[in-house]
């Protein structure tokens, strides 16, 4: 299972191991950059939109995402996304669920 949060500018602010490992980065080059640098081309930005618009409405979102990895390699899995309050600030989990299918 893959774990990711981002403030809510999509900026990144933590992910577990499992998301470094499929996504090719290291954390430091994850840490504080946008959550856009494993979107794929072909995901139109108005499925984002409709993602962020349930997320900021505290409503959990849940679908097919098509991400790519550093080297580019394409893959695909079905991702729950929610809302989570802290005490002192407002973030979004982004991408927790399964993948590893290499659509390339």
């Amino acid at each position: 299972m893959i774990i990711s949060t981002t403030n809510l500018k999509g900026i990144l602010t933590s992910a577990n191991e499992d998301f470094i490992r499929m996504s090719g980065f290291s954390w430091e080059e994850l840490e504080n950059k946008n959550h856009n640098i494993i979107r794929h081309p072909d995901v139109p930005p108005e499925a984002y939109a409709m993602l962020w618009e349930a997320l900021k409405a505290g409503n959990p979102w849940m679908g097919m995402v098509k991400t790519v990895t550093k080297w580019r390699s394409l893959l695909g899995g079905c991702f729950r996304q929610s809302a989570i309050r802290r005490r002192q600030n407002y973030r979004l989990s982004v991408g927790s669920g399964k993948t590893g299918k290499n659509l390339g």
